[in-house]
């Protein structure tokens, strides 16, 4: 629950999840229902000598179809969405991203993004799976792309994963200050489409050997598909690829009917692995709706009931993005079939 928006939405939130419990510092949540009950970390803090805590891990067993998340967007509807998110799913994703940026090195990642965006998880458990040094950001910082740069230069971060707005400020403010922080070496960019400007293009000319990726993915998938920039593939200025599909993921570009578009003409994109979310909560039309059958699964796939309930490639979800394949046989970002617009990452 982030605080910053309408009691409204909130409100809402908290009534569509049934939650409990509310973890929070000093009764922040005001109006909160009385059937609802309030863990005020503070005080248990301050009384946690008092408690008899045991230090032995709980007798706990998840599976992988436990929801380990719920996380809410406002939707085209502009009523909000809980998007549900599995053990399974996440776990997956964990296994990619340790194994696909420098396996298990250990770094100083930024926690850039409010707790109600998905790449906050992203930003959390990878860097706790892995031994990561997980530095706070003050979050006056987030719009203030003079002070983020100077506290990545000053911390000596390693790995920063932010929108494509914010990327493009530090890049602004970065060719005017000439400040080229030499400890980064992972830049992320995700929640939007990613333009290069010559900003950008001189950012990453003059930054050595950091990294620059280009995220593409969705609350509902975590990710898709990613695309490397280094200063040799830099072609100018422009909408830069969203690469190509990442391990155990696979895109289909449909027309209206669900029928495969010839290969380099523009459809609908859908995706099928086992990073996908659960559904929606409480909405079985939209679930039916966005999720549907994979027609392309093999005879194979179909029959094996361990595959299936563990969702890898059984459903396709509709993305809504359109796109298409270049002939390098990366992935085009075009829009969207709707009017959805983006803010900072965050769907409007």
């Amino acid at each position: 629950l982030d605080l910053d928006y309408p009691i409204e939405s909130l409100k809402f939130i908290i009534q569509d999840s049934k939650l409990s419990y509310i973890v929070s510092n000093n009764n922040l949540l005001k109006n909160v229902p009385s059937n609802i009950g309030i863990l005020n970390l503070e005080n248990f803090l301050q009384n946690i000598n008092n408690l008899n805590l045991t230090t032995n891990n709980l007798d706990i067993k998840t599976s992988y179809s436990d929801l380990i998340y719920i996380i809410y967007t406002s939707g085209s509807t502009g009523r909000p969405k809980g998007i549900c998110m599995s053990q399974g799913a996440v776990s997956e994703f964990l296994t990619w991203e340790m194994n696909y940026y420098d396996k298990l090195r250990r770094e100083k990642v930024l926690q850039f993004s409010p707790l109600n965006f998905d790449i906050f998880f992203q930003e959390c458990l990878t860097s706790w799976s892995k031994g990561d040094q997980l530095v706070l950001l003050p979050k006056d910082y987030r719009q203030q792309p003079d002070a983020l740069l100077n506290f990545i230069t000053e911390e000596n971060i390693n790995k920063i994963i932010v929108p494509y707005v914010i990327l493009a400020q530090l890049a602004e403010f970065a060719t005017i200050s000439k400040v080229y922080p030499d400890t980064l070496k992972k830049v992320i960019s995700v929640g939007e489409a990613l333009i290069a400007t010559i900003s950008i293009n001189n950012f990453i000319q003059n930054m050595g050997e950091c990294k620059f990726y280009n995220l593409y993915g969705a609350s509902e998938n975590q990710v898709v598909s990613v695309y490397e920039l280094r200063a040799s593939n830099i072609v100018g200025t422009g909408a830069v690829p969203i690469g190509k599909p990442i391990m155990n993921s696979k895109v289909f570009i449909l027309d209206e009917n669900h029928k495969l578009v010839k290969n380099g003409q523009i459809g609908i994109l859908y995706v099928t692995n086992n990073l996908l979310c659960s559904g929606y909560l409480n909405r079985p039309d939209l679930t039916a709706k966005k999720f549907i059958l994979n027609p392309f699964q093999t005879i194979e796939k179909k029959n094996n009931k361990s595959y299936n309930q563990k969702g890898k490639n059984a459903l396709l979800y509709n993305t809504g993005d359109l796109a298409r394949y270049l002939p390098d046989g990366n992935l085009e970002f075009l829009g969207r079939i709707d009017d959805q617009v983006k803010i900072r990452g965050f769907r409007i």
